[in-house]
């Protein structure tokens, strides 16, 4: 498929400006592998009044992208971690990827970022939960997110995902460097209640 072109992405800003809408996320694929992604933040934040969010995998060595985002104004991104080093190197089909990211997250941090990290929550990565949230607030990570795989799971898998993810939430819930992100995992949290029910 061919890409959006700038001029496209430029109207489609400005609808969505008209429409009031208040958050933009930017996303992909891999937003950072455009070569006009500089331009298309830079007229968002310029042209309206949305807030704006950069939603990358971080698996990049040239951090330099991460910079310009930021002298341009943008605040806020998020990246996507899927385990522990062997777990996200598996997923993401890439020896350095998890280096990449972490390193990402780090230099993000320093820049003045708020830095998001999400977890996609699947069969493979779930024991890993408390160590990836434990690690994101280490390396300053504001908010930590969990968002559930829906389509990995047949109903009798998701039924004891979730059992085991609750306690799991549970356990994090009563350490004290989880009291920043209370809030993010309740929500999420009710949304997997939610889905269960609906599929029960």
């Amino acid at each position: 498929k061919e890409e959006l072109s700038y001029e496209t992405i430029c109207k489609i800003i400005d609808e969505a400006n008209e429409l009031q809408v208040k958050d933009i996320h930017i996303t992909g694929g891999e937003p950072t592998l455009r070569y006009d992604l500089d331009k298309i933040v830079k007229y968002i934040l310029d042209n309206t009044d949305c807030s704006v969010r950069l939603i990358t995998n971080g698996n990049y060595k040239d951090k330099s992208i991460l910079c310009r985002l930021y002298k341009i104004g943008l605040r806020d991104i998020m990246f996507s971690l899927d385990g522990i080093k062997e777990t996200h190197n598996y997923l993401r089909g890439d020896d350095e990827a998890y280096d990449n990211t972490v390193d990402s997250i780090k230099y993000a941090v320093d820049l003045g970022y708020d830095v998001r990290v999400n977890f996609v929550i699947n069969k493979i990565n779930i024991n890993e939960l408390n160590i990836v949230t434990e690690n994101a607030i280490l390396w300053g990570a504001k908010i930590f997110s969990v968002f559930l795989y829906v389509c990995l799971f047949l109903l009798q898998d998701m039924v004891l995902v979730l059992s085991d993810l609750l306690e799991k939430v549970l356990v994090l819930l009563l350490s004290s460097l989880f009291l920043g992100i209370l809030r993010s995992l309740l929500v999420y949290f009710l949304y997997l209640y939610y889905i269960l029910l609906l599929l029960l």
